[in-house]
């Protein structure tokens, strides 16, 4: 019995010196964890590489101790076992964070845009910190997910609101590198390369949806020389006008006549969700007056990022920031400027402002990352280059914005502003896409599955107060009337490649559409009129394939790619699970 009770005694002593380590060691993370989210916070990476090593190695540390078989039966005892699991699973997944954070911190360090000692240039290293945040990326998300299946309600000793506040800390850290991956991978590039490069930065107004996004309404030219950016040249879709037609060849004939439109003109030329037509029309055009090195791809959401980095200034009486400005572009501007040249000439004067600023680099990063992580816009950054080598680089990290010729589940939705109007920005959407029943035969042959893609369509707009630049209908005839707000959109669908169709539905009756291809993809084009208030449901049934005619899998994890749009779009993807093949 004495031995027994000297063995408790031990054992109860070892664990009392453990958990007093740990305690200490607890203390000393909360001191550099404050220490490096300041550093972090103002973008002051210079000496954070070495304190990010110490941290990881207390974490490491922490996690190797909360691992100690000699702790485990800690973990099933009453009352503090949750609250040592609930540690233990902290430990671990913030340990794996911090290692999967450090290639990204030490790049960071390295790098002369980062660490504030540089004003005028913009010298970089090229790390690939795209690649970098993505692994950050995966590992925070896995430590949300382990963290959230902690039961809160069994916690003691605080515990419960300190792994609250930690799943939000998490799901503000994601969102944020989602927000800036892209950036990250359009940017880093483009700066790092060494030698002189001229960039047009192609600014869409989503008030009037395009494929890619919207109609160009602005746009400024940008040289980098010797790792110094300057503003050559920044104006509205008129000034373009008088560069003269678009050298539209890069876009295929028969695109040109699926959606219609003149694609000729500046305000037409990017009715595919193929970014790279895009780009390779807007080099073609400009290289009888001014070579590029390729295109930046953006639209208000975008900009409103951009405005929080560089801070709010004001134009001609109106005060802008990362808050306002998205709106303000694509609803606020018409009702303030009624005359379209002194809108062009505002939008023309912002572009200098906004990039005059970028060049200084008086960067507001805690701003900056908070628009990032907290992002209303359904906007995407994307970029096209004249090197084979940068697109291809582009095309790895996403940012392409190009459509995939490759077979399996991926479903892409664009629109079409077809009424000449702005009406878009009152356009709210959503979308589902859903894999059914296995073993059915595609017209082609092949054996597939039954799918289909719910859109949820609303138009928004007030019935009265909008400016008459926002509302017109410049495809009715003279002397046609129609509903002051009602919209008229192309809504095409880019189904999986080699998919055939079912049958479509607009509000419970039977529609039919318009078929095209683009990169291989049946593209359905369907052209929907919206009142103000109204709500319309557009569902399309169609078989895909699940292998090729010799019976290889080709079936991929379902991926819907909603529009480009200035409000968000609402996604959703769900599976009867995979289909056997052979």
């Amino acid at each position: 019995m004495l031995i027994m009770s000297a063995l408790l005694v031990a054992y109860l002593a070892y664990c009392g010196v453990r958990f007093a380590t740990l305690y200490s060691l607890a203390k000393s993370l909360s001191a550099n964890v404050s220490t490096i989210s300041e550093a972090g916070a103002s973008a002051k990476f210079d000496n954070l590489e070495r304190k990010f090593y110490s941290l990881t190695q207390e974490l490491q540390s922490a996690s190797e101790m909360a691992q100690d078989p000699w702790l485990a039966p800690v973990g099933s005892a009453p009352i503090i076992g949750a609250d040592f699991q609930a540690a233990k699973t902290t430990l671990n997944e913030t340990s794996n964070i911090a290692v999967a954070a450090k290639p990204l911190l030490v790049a960071l360090s390295k790098n002369k845009i980062f660490s504030g000692t540089v004003s005028t240039s913009f010298a970089m290293t090229d790390s690939h910190l795209a690649a970098k945040l993505e692994t950050l990326r995966v590992a925070t998300d896995k430590a949300q997910t382990a963290m959230d299946s902690i039961k809160t309600s069994e916690l003691h000793f605080g515990l419960a609101s300190k792994i609250t506040s930690a799943n939000t800390t998490l799901s503000q850290l994601s969102a944020g590198i989602k927000g800036i991956t892209p950036f990250v991978a359009v940017f880093e590039p483009i700066l790092t390369k060494h030698k002189d490069q001229t960039w047009f930065i192609a600014t869409q107004n989503l008030a009037e949806a395009r494929g890619t996004g919207g109609i160009l309404g602005s746009f400024a030219v940008l040289s980098i020389k010797n790792g110094k950016v300057s503003l050559d040249q920044a104006g509205s879709d008129q000034d373009l006008d008088k560069i003269g037609a678009v050298r539209f060849n890069a876009l295929p004939a028969d695109l040109q006549v699926l959606w219609g439109g003149t694609p000729s003109d500046w305000r037409d030329m990017n009715v595919s969700a193929h970014v790279p037509y895009l780009g390779q029309q807007i080099y073609d055009s400009l290289k009888r007056y001014k070579r590029i090195d390729g295109v930046v791809v953006v639209g208000q959401g975008t900009v409103a990022h951009l405005v929080a980095a560089v801070g709010s200034f004001e134009i001609s009486g109106v005060h802008v920031d990362g808050q306002n400005i998205s709106d303000f572009l694509a609803k606020g501007i018409y009702a303030r400027f009624e005359s379209v040249a002194e809108k062009n000439k505002w939008v023309a004067d912002f572009m200098h402002a906004l990039f005059s600023r970028i060049k200084a680099k008086n960067f507001d990063y805690p701003s900056a990352w908070r628009s990032l992580a907290s992002t209303t816009s359904g906007d995407r950054i994307s970029a096209w280059a004249h090197s084979a080598e940068l697109e291809s680089r582009f095309e790895a990290d996403s940012v392409a914005g190009e459509v995939s010729d490759s077979m399996g589940s991926t479903v892409q939705v664009t629109v079409n502003n077809a009424g000449g109007n702005k009406l878009d920005a009152y356009l709210s959407m959503s979308a589902s896409y859903r894999l059914g029943e296995c073993q059915t035969v595609t017209d082609l042959g092949i054996i597939g599955r039954k799918a289909s893609l719910t859109l949820a369509l609303a138009n928004t707009a007030p019935r009265r107060g909008l400016p008459k630049y926002v509302t017109p209908r410049s495809d009715l005839f003279a002397g046609q009337t129609h509903r002051v707000g009602a919209n008229r959109s192309l809504f095409s669908i880019y189904a999986p490649v080699d998919s055939t169709i079912d049958y479509f539905t607009l509000d419970g009756q039977t529609v039919f559409a318009v078929q095209g291809f683009d990169h291989k993809h049946p593209v359905w084009v369907f052209d929907i009129s919206i009142d103000p208030g109204e709500t319309r449901k557009l569902v399309a049934h169609w078989v895909e394939p699940t292998e090729t005619f010799w019976g290889d899998d080709i079936q991929t994890m379902p991926k819907l790619i909603p529009p480009v749009a200035l409000n968000p779009v609402a996604t959703s993807v769900s599976t009867s699970g995979k289909c056997s093949v052979g």
